[in-house]
């Protein structure tokens, strides 16, 4: 195996960690790779350790650009790559020495399309956490990725990180970059439609490093994150006819990923905030179509409660967080 392997890295105010993220995919044991760092207008001195690091490794190229996001960073890196492959690594984490040669040697044994394995969760207290993919194996074959994307437990397609691509798959699909949240799940979902097969592995070989400033825990532009990750959910609703099987699945997602934002707002004391009543807002117009899903009574009260009376709701909610989960 001598294919190429284009890594794409989004940077952007990421200087304690950018230059081990860069050395853990220059050390890799799989050395036919093209690097493409993507600076995105970062403010500090990532853009000049970026093309430092060019000058370092034949490998590296770098693009500097506006910034647009990470969405808009991992496409321009898309549109410049020449790999028949795609990996996607993002600046403050870093990959297991021989992850791209684990990835592309199960992609090539069992013919698949997209070839991934799980991930760590590293805390600056040293403290690491594993994110179970509920698989039943250690390895196996995804022929039905469209259905294997609807089970219930399947983190799996939730990240593009951890994964390789062909390239061929991806063709002229991008992210979406008018999105905050929710764009890395859209990516893969696209890629469901595709038909494609995936090969999953549940051996742990990136490592995801929770900063402080991570994008799902902190008020990013008033919660926007959280309100596009709805955003997100209501177009895979949107998008399965009335009578498909996957229909009951998509909906309980956006159910329940109303009901985080809810109780996120709530413990912010944003119940009045434009973001609230956006929420609502969609709520009113997916009414109707949402009676049709089957909850679990875990949801089932607050959701119904939320329905007729959003305010009320939210400050039940709201006392909740003061008094049991302070956050």
């Amino acid at each position: 195996m001598n294919q190429l392997i284009s890594v794409i890295v989004p940077v952007y105010i990421v200087e304690p960690y950018l230059d081990r993220c860069v050395q853990s995919i220059v050390n890799q044991t799989y050395k036919n790779l093209e690097i493409i760092l993507v600076d995105d207008g970062s403010p500090d001195h990532c853009p000049a350790m970026c093309d430092a690091w060019a000058e370092k490794d034949s490998r590296i190229r770098v693009i500097h650009k506006e910034n647009g996001g990470v969405s808009s960073a991992r496409n321009a890196g898309l549109d410049a790559a020449t790999g028949g492959y795609i990996t996607f690594v993002d600046a403050d984490d870093w990959i297991e020495s021989d992850m791209l040669e684990f990835l592309l040697h199960n992609m090539f044994e069992f013919k698949a399309d997209i070839s991934g394995c799980t991930f760590s969760k590293d805390f600056s207290n040293g403290e690491t956490s594993y994110v179970n993919l509920n698989f039943s194996e250690s390895i196996s074959l995804r022929r039905n990725v469209m259905d294997d994307y609807f089970q219930v437990n399947t983190f799996f397609y939730a990240v593009v990180t951890a994964k390789l691509y062909k390239f061929s798959m991806i063709e002229n699909t991008r992210f979406d970059a008018s999105l905050s949240s929710g764009e890395d799940e859209w990516f893969n979902y696209l890629m469901c439609q595709s038909g494609c097969s995936a090969i999953a592995s549940t051996k742990s070989m990136y490592h995801y490093v929770m900063t402080d400033n991570s994008i799902t825990r902190s008020k990013l532009r008033g919660g926007q994150n959280w309100i596009d990750n709805v955003k997100m959910r209501v177009r895979v609703f949107d998008d399965q006819d009335i009578s498909s099987k996957h229909r009951q699945i998509a909906g309980t997602r956006l159910i329940i990923s109303i009901l985080a934002a809810v109780y996120r707002f709530a413990c912010w004391n944003m119940i009045h905030s434009d973001a609230m009543k956006q929420l609502v807002q969609i709520v009113k117009v997916y009414k109707h179509q949402l009676k049709q899903i089957k909850l679990t009574s875990k949801y089932k009260i607050v959701w119904h409660l939320f329905e007729m009376c959003p305010i009320c709701a939210s400050y039940l909610l709201r006392l909740y967080c003061l008094f049991f989960h302070k956050s």
